[in-house]
């Protein structure tokens, strides 16, 4: 079967448009896809190396709250009670392995309470209270019973 002329041209015509649009296809959108993917990754390692760079600024901050008092955590839980006035009213035990601090206090007022939770999550260095119970007191209602367990530095 013999093609003519004319079938000839057109045959030559459709290969000429679509050999450029399968190589755009199998060589150029990969390409472009790729390139796309790669300035996604791009945009995603600059948001991490800033969040990096935000944290690194956030632990020399408290890094440097640390470094002028190194007392033993137990020392400073003492300071702080002696500071508020309730070293009377407070039991201290270390937890296993020095795991956190535990604090007993009887008789408190609500003042009291805040003031001693402010001065431990605020004063240098902040601690943690992982474990906080409150309960009115025993022998006098309008007391409270207070139990943290602390964490810090």
């Amino acid at each position: 079967m013999e093609l003519s002329s004319r079938e000839r041209q057109l045959v030559l015509l459709a290969a000429l448009l679509l050999v450029p649009l399968i190589l755009l296809r199998l060589l150029v959108f990969p390409f472009l896809d790729y390139k796309a993917g790669l300035s996604l990754d791009i945009e995603t390692r600059s948001r991490e190396i800033v969040s990096i760079r935000k944290k690194g600024e956030e632990y020399l901050y408290y890094a440097s709250l640390l470094g002028g008092n190194k007392a033993a955590p137990a020392q400073r839980v003492s300071q702080f009670l002696a500071q508020a006035g309730l070293k009377e009213q407070a039991s201290l035990s270390s937890g296993a392995g020095g795991a956190g601090i535990s604090i007993s206090l009887d008789e408190l007022t609500m003042a009291q309470a805040a003031g001693l939770i402010y001065r431990l999550e605020s004063g240098p260095p902040p601690m943690m209270i992982n474990n906080l119970e409150l309960k009115a007191s025993l022998q006098n209602p309008q007391r409270l019973q207070m139990k943290l367990v602390l964490e810090g530095p």
